[in-house]
């Protein structure tokens, strides 16, 4: 009896091993597959087949295939795909054939069952119709058309391969406009971010471009002077600015600016950044700020919101929150008073009208208006910076640690200086390096003059903590002590105490516009501190700025404030204004500066006026395109419209304003974009 249940046991326990071991194939689907589009295909991941036990691909077939069909509303690219086995294999023949409808694999195997692994790869697949047929589909060995060969654990029609989906088509959502960096901005800099603007788009197929932005430099102090460049860079769905990709850009700008290129939108935030050059004369506090009014995304305009962004950036030499109190403590930092105000361990030579080897040999120094007067292997085009005036022109010793130039000032203790210093090479060779320091302690690293002696001035600038000092000693040493070469200009020094202006405001926006031959000024803060009251300065060249109304301050608040004042009498042209912060100690500080252009010479009709319907205005010749504002009585815009040349004829528009604004009063700007950028006023009465 044990016996026969023993021989029924080992009986049951191989036949429960046989049955343990077998397990089907498994699949590992394609990938890649979740947005294609109609107008190009996509290359999926890896199909991969991979048995389970060694038989699950029968070793006894010979030229079988296995056929996967395309979903519905999806296509393969033809021809395109390759197979491939592992070893070892009795799978020991594959081909593959790739049509629009189908992907067919030819199997053979040699007689032997080894554990194989088919990889089916580069397969590419897209939309095959621009309006999705099918949203989403799999890959499946269909039950019309599975092939002949035997694999177990497909099951026809639904085993899936790989799951397809066509993406959303695409379109402009949204745009609106940042300011990521408010840092202060060095004269002479480079590529320095403005604003981010961020332009919102959903959907992949077919691509859309971002083709054209319309820019001004609205906020800034004086564009004309201190801005030399513009533009605009991309950096996809990555909201970290980088100069890697180049949109376009503007030189020059000064008011509205159009930049164009062209960049292909991803889905969801695309970024791009606006940068300006600053001019090595730009004027110290100064802010330079800019505004996107219109973005063009396949082919049409739209008005991002808001168009500025919260902030401006102040050129300074100092740390952001501070600005130059204006006094260089440099008794001649120019030269304009000659060999004077300093001391120099090199030796001095005046010019000599007969001569030009004066700064022969090294360690020579001069101040003078022309290095070649001085040198005659010396370049004849390198003058003072900015092309005329003395500057300090030297022969570069050949002995370390000598002091080039020096000078002692007197300084207020506890307090954040910048030391600024402009360097030139006379001779392209050996290029001077200069080591710069406060009272023995050097400040920044060595300073290495270009090549360049076309009057290229290179300007070296940091900043230094007084601590307790009353005094200090600004010492330039030259490290290069090759003689041949090393020789250069020294100019516009300065040593200048930085005065602390943050805006004790916390300003959510300041903006200016002319309603009925007016200008409105509307200001919102968030919060205030200490804020007795603020004073709407305006001026016509950015500068120089008058008073012209106060409006009395929250005192301190945590809450959101709206404030508005009018200019009864704007300035013809451009005007700029700001608002000066007064607390109630009689500290003062300033808001960025914003513009605005108002045109007494109006070149636009409002007819019929009075009206009880319809209303038609002329533009222009060549505006191209712009903006339609209406306002009520009490300055709240409650219309707004844009125009281009497709809704124009004859340079004119109608607009139903019986039906759109209803009786009443009200008061339109119309701003249009050519030549420049204007603003014309009218009131409209709607009975």
């Amino acid at each position: 009896m044990k016996s026969y249940t023993l021989k029924i046991l080992t009986t049951l326990s191989v036949i429960l091993l046989t049955y343990s071991i077998k397990a089907n194939v498994v699949i590992t689907a394609a990938t890649g597959g979740g947005s294609l589009c109609s107008n190009f295909y996509t290359t999926l991941g890896d199909i991969k087949i991979t048995e389970g036990a060694s038989n699950d691909i029968p070793s006894s077939q010979t030229d079988k295939t296995l056929i996967l069909t395309a979903p519905s509303g999806y296509e393969f690219n033809p021809n395109i795909g390759t197979v491939s086995r592992a070893t070892p294999h009795n799978v020991y023949n594959l081909s593959i054939s790739v049509t629009t409808s189908t992907i067919t694999v030819t199997i053979s195997c040699n007689g032997t069952d080894h554990f194989d692994v088919i990889t089916i790869s580069g397969i590419q697949a897209k939309a095959s119709n621009p309006t999705p047929i099918a949203s989403s589909g799999n890959i499946l060995r269909t039950s019309a058309n599975p092939g002949t060969a035997s694999i177990t654990g497909i099951t026809n029609g639904v085993t899936n391969f790989g799951t397809l989906t066509q993406s959303a088509s695409s379109a402009y959502s949204s745009s609106a406009v940042s300011q990521i960096n408010t840092n202060n901005i060095g004269i002479g800099s480079s590529d320095n971010e403005i604003i981010c603007i961020q332009i919102v788009v959903t959907g992949t197929c077919p691509p859309i471009s971002a083709t054209s932005f319309t820019l001004n430099t609205t906020g800034s102090s004086d564009p004309a002077g201190d801005i030399t460049n513009a533009s605009l860079y991309f950096t996809g769905n990555s909201l970290t600015f980088a100069t890697t990709t180049l949109f376009g850009s503007r030189a020059n700008p000064n008011g509205s600016f159009t930049i164009t290129g062209n960049a292909t939108l991803l889905s969801g935030t695309n970024y791009f950044w606006l940068t300006y050059d600053i001019a090595s004369g730009a004027t110290l506090t100064h802010i330079v700020d800019g505004q996107c009014t219109s973005v063009t995304v396949d082919g049409s305009p739209y008005t991002p919101s808001p168009t500025f962004g919260r902030g401006s950036r102040c050129i300074s030499r100092c740390p952001t929150g501070f600005v130059e109190n204006g006094t260089n403590t440099i008794a001649n930092g120019d030269f304009s008073s000659g060999n004077s105000g300093f001391v120099s361990n090199y030796t001095y030579v005046p010019d000599d009208p007969s001569r030009r080897d004066e700064l022969w040999p090294e360690g020579y120094y001069s101040v003078w208006t022309k290095a070649n007067d001085l040198h005659q292997d010396w370049s004849c085009s390198t003058k003072g910076k900015g092309g005329s005036g003395n500057f300090l022109i030297v022969n570069g010793n050949t002995v370390n640690n000598i002091i080039v130039w020096e000078e002692t000032v007197n300084v207020t203790s506890n307090t954040t200086y910048y030391f600024c210093a402009w360097l030139c090479s006379v001779h392209p060779l050996n290029p001077a390096q200069l080591s710069f320091s406060v009272n023995g302690t050097n400040i920044g690293s060595v300073f290495t003059a270009s090549t360049d002696t076309v009057n290229h001035w290179d300007e070296f600038y940091a900043t230094w903590e007084s601590g307790a000092n009353t005094t200090a000693i600004i010492s330039i040493v030259n490290k290069n002590i090759i003689a041949n070469g090393n020789d250069f200009g020294l100019d516009d020094i300065s040593f200048v105490p930085c005065v602390f202006n943050i805006f004790p405001v916390e300003l959510l926006s300041f903006e200016a516009n002319v309603i009925c031959g007016e200008i409105k000024l509307d200001w919102i803060t968030a919060s205030e501190t200490n804020n007795d009251f603020f004073t709407v300065e305006k001026s016509k060249d950015g500068q120089d700025f008058i008073g012209i109304i106060n409006i009395d301050g929250a005192g301190n608040s945590n809450s959101i404030i709206n404030y508005s004042a009018i200019d009864k009498e704007p300035y013809n042209g451009i005007s700029y204004y700001r608002l000066k912060q007064t607390d109630f100690d009689g500290k003062s500080s300033y808001s960025n500066i914003v513009s605005v252009n108002f045109k007494k010479d109006s070149k636009v009709l409002f007819f019929p006026n009075p009206t009880n319907e319809t209303v038609n205005i002329t533009l222009p010749d060549g505006a191209g395109f712009g903006f339609i504002d209406a306002y009520n009585e009490i300055g709240q815009k409650i219309y707004s419209e844009i125009f281009n040349k497709d809704n124009l004829k004859n340079n004119m528009l109608s607009l139903n304003v019986k039906k759109t604004l209803g009786q009443g009063i009200y008061f339109f700007n119309v701003t249009t974009n050519n030549p420049i950028t204007r603003v014309y006023s009218e009131k409209i009465i709607v009975y």
